[in-house]
């Protein structure tokens, strides 16, 4: 009697459907999936930059006169790396830095990574109270500005820059 072969494998057409499959699910999930991760680094250098906001005006109540020394602020900005000069304070995201009473506001913090250049200023003295500034040019940086702020324009442009209100 004869024996039968029977083959257990997959056609090519069998994979070449599931590629394309797995092709097309992980164009519709990576540019959620990096605005959400986007959206959580502008997260931290939002608190961030609120956070020097607010330790720069108790500082200026308390001296009368704006610390360049980020840690002579009674804040503790974890995880970062303090330059020598104190101005700035680098992560694996970016950067926070002192500067207030220049253009109206205080403290800031900056997301700098491949196509994403994100400022996010807070201005104690004005209404609103906080801006998203987002490089001309940098379409996922126009679309996280956008996104943060829910608004679909710029209240005006800077210096290179559309800024979004919160």
């Amino acid at each position: 009697m004869g024996n039968i072969i029977t083959n257990k494998a997959f056609t090519l057409i069998e994979m070449l459907v599931v590629v394309l499959i797995i092709g097309i699910l992980a164009a519709i999930a990576l540019p959620r999936y990096m605005l959400a991760v986007d959206q959580s680094k502008l997260s931290q250098a939002i608190l961030s930059a609120r956070a020097l906001a607010e330790a720069q005006t108790r500082y200026q109540l308390a001296n009368g006169n704006w610390s360049a020394d980020i840690s002579a602020l009674d804040i503790s900005l974890d995880g970062g790396t303090l330059t020598s000069d104190k101005t700035y304070m680098y992560y694996s995201w970016g950067f926070c830095y002192t500067a207030c009473g220049l253009d109206n506001h205080c403290g800031g913090c900056a997301l700098r990574k491949g196509d994403l250049s994100v400022i996010v200023l807070y201005s104690p003295w004005s209404s609103p109270l906080k801006y998203c500034y987002a490089t001309i040019g940098l379409e996922r940086s126009q679309e996280l500005c956008r996104f943060v702020t829910k608004t679909t324009s710029p209240v005006t442009t800077s210096s290179g820059y559309n800024v979004y209100a919160f």
